[in-house]
């Protein structure tokens, strides 16, 4: 892959974090992309989507890939990738990395029409024309 600098509107993205273990350990890895005032609007990561747990041996290194589309405001954005272990679902984690913009990203205008919303959501649409 290449290192995305600039993202059409709905552009799918691969984010590949990369994680060498020090120790023998059960994690959880993900992501969270931030707008300029470092607020979360799209999140995922290694239990979100399998409900399970990764698992390694001390100098193991491990590449995990997780692609989503981006249907984001045009702007500036950037992902925090974090790593976390003693994990009790729906309750708490221990983070044990965590990098802060580790990669930053500029979102392209949506086109024809641009978006007011920080996020688009596809909706289903109706329209019953009624006439006299």
């Amino acid at each position: 892959g290449q290192t995305l600098r600039s993202v059409a509107f709905d552009q799918k993205v691969l984010i590949r974090i990369h994680v060498r273990l020090k120790k023998d350990l059960e994690l959880n890895c993900g992501y969270h992309i931030r707008d300029e005032f470092s607020l979360t609007l799209l999140s995922s990561g290694s239990y979100i989507e399998t409900q399970t747990v990764l698992r390694g041996k001390k100098g193991d290194h491990i590449i995990i890939d997780l692609s989503t589309h981006l249907p984001l405001h045009h702007g500036r954005y950037s992902v925090l990738a974090v790593i976390s272990t003693k994990y009790i679902m729906n309750k708490t984690a221990q983070f044990v990395d965590w990098v802060e913009n580790a990669l930053v990203f500029e979102m392209l205008p949506r086109q024809p029409q641009v978006l007011w919303s920080p996020v688009y959501l596809k909706n289903e649409l109706r329209v019953w024309h009624i006439t006299r």
